[in-house]
């Protein structure tokens, strides 16, 4: 698994993004104050807060605020979930219940989550499971629509659905 995280820095006031693996978040210490999503599989716990995270340490980085979400890691109902090759742990059943793929809703709640607290933090963590296609997705996405404007930004990215659901629920609200 990645345990480096993929950067998408964002001038000159954006929030620096990061994408991380699960594994990695448990003892990351962030050197700034930052915004979290999480994400996670289906009927699986999210992963617990990084060392920084309610440090009572005067002056320490603080968790901001977290948003956690669960779905798989596919584009469809009839695709395996990224990450089983790599996991001691039987794949599940297809085809996957669409619930249980990314959601319009949770699109939404993404966008709205982060124009009532973008400007809180220098910092955006975003994890999944394995780091290489949902948080990177979602980071590039939202690197996008908060400032990046770089034609080639969604040329490479590893989930379709993602990007796509997250450019509809910013249109619904008045982000270009």
């Amino acid at each position: 698994m990645n345990e480096e995280p993929i950067e998408f820095t964002l001038e000159p006031w954006h929030p620096m993004l990061r994408a991380y693996p699960r594994g990695a978040i448990p003892d990351l210490v962030p050197s700034k104050d930052f915004l979290w999503i999480s994400i996670t599989d289906p009927g699986k716990s999210y992963v617990r807060r990084p060392i920084a995270c309610g440090t009572p340490n005067e002056g320490a980085p603080k968790c901001l605020a977290r948003l956690c979400l669960s779905f798989w890691d596919a584009e469809d109902v009839n695709q395996m979930p990224g990450g089983f090759w790599t996991q001691n742990k039987p794949p599940p059943a297809l085809p996957l219940a669409e619930q249980d793929l990314f959601q319009p809703w949770q699109a939404q709640r993404i966008v709205e989550w982060l124009t009532t607290h973008w400007g809180e933090a220098n910092l955006l963590i975003l994890n999944c499971e394995g780091g290489l296609s949902r948080s990177p997705s979602m980071a590039a996405t939202l690197a996008h629509l908060f400032g990046n404007r770089n034609g080639t930004w969604g040329s490479k990215l590893p989930s379709t659905r993602i990007p796509t659901l997250l450019l509809a629920a910013a249109k619904e609200i008045g982000l270009p």
